[in-house]
């Protein structure tokens, strides 16, 4: 923790320290990051709220509030409609002669449960102009297409394993669902930089949230906008014996990064944490998952 008083640091339950600064930056993050929600360290429990209680005003408490809510929910619903994009609460959503409809609370929009698009009542779900040009861009961008809740999505940077915003995991390289085909678990950028690190799930049942709702659901994460990151270009495929090795050298790689993160004392790296795949900035790898995964709750 370097020079930071012990006074200011938040010592969990799993033996890890995390100053001020870190849990602002991760609790922040959960805002938007679905993956992130609630924040964690190493277990799968999340970070006692009284970590934070006085980092934070009334404004981000409520609205930490409702996207816990939001997060936790699954099968998510969101309004198709561009100018709104507003996660549609369960509560709103119904039966109509057998099929399921939705209402946005924001605008109004009615929506179909199946097909996320505005209702169009019995008939079966249309495919749009306006749906079949994203489809066409999607095609030629590389994009996929959630297979629950249709939403478009984007990878730049990572693995191969995608968790969607609506907690759907599926493979970017064929869209099929997650561990549900042969395509490999990596990019093929090399390693281990592109290792497939675990994915945490979101996790319900968090009672000691901050009270209130919050406002809107921030632009990032409204309909028909892909959700982006970042993937270096691929060159070939790898072979069987290269996946293999890949996947021994993940196992040896996530151990060491959990010996950086407990004792970085032990450790002189000059090229950087894991001779150059990156270095640990605030709360987590640029990676994304491995150490943001869960925190001990002391209670």
């Amino acid at each position: 923790m370097g020079d930071v008083s012990p006074s200011k640091v938040a010592k969990l339950k799993c033996g890890h320290s995390m100053c001020r600064s870190c849990l602002e930056r991760i609790f922040k993050l959960s805002l938007t990051d679905p993956q992130h929600m609630p924040p964690r360290c190493c277990t799968q429990e999340h970070i006692p709220l009284k970590h934070v209680e006085r980092l934070f005003d009334g404004s981000f408490k409520k609205t930490w509030n409702r996207k816990f809510t939001e997060f936790s929910t699954k099968n998510r619903l969101y309004c198709p409609s561009r100018k709104c994009g507003e996660w549609i609460k369960p509560a709103n959503i119904r039966k109509e002669n057998g099929r399921k409809v939705a209402r946005c609370g924001r605008c109004r929009t009615k929506v179909c449960g199946h097909c996320n698009a505005k209702w169009h009542g019995a008939d079966d779900c249309p495919q749009d102009e306006e749906t079949t040009r994203l489809l066409a861009q999607a095609q030629e961008e590389g994009w996929k297409r959630c297979y629950r809740c249709k939403a478009i999505v984007e990878l730049k940077e990572g693995c191969n394993h995608m968790t969607c915003r609506c907690g759907a995991e599926f493979c970017m390289i064929c869209g099929a669902k997650w561990k549900g085909c042969d395509c490999p678990w990596f990019n093929d950028g090399g390693f281990p930089g592109d290792v497939d690190v675990a994915v945490p799930q979101i996790r319900g049942d968090l009672r000691d949230i901050f009270d209130g709702e919050g406002p809107p659901m921030p632009s990032e994460l409204r309909n028909h906008h892909p959700v982006t990151m970042t993937m270096p270009a691929r060159p070939r495929r790898r072979s069987h014996h290269e996946e293999m090795l890949a996947r021994r050298l993940q196992g040896e790689w996530d151990t060491e990064t959990v010996r950086h993160l407990r004792y970085p004392g032990d450790f002189h790296d000059e090229r950087g944490l894991m001779g150059g795949v990156g270095v640990v900035d605030g709360i987590g790898n640029a990676a994304g998952h491995m150490m943001n995964e869960d925190y001990r709750s002391n209670h």
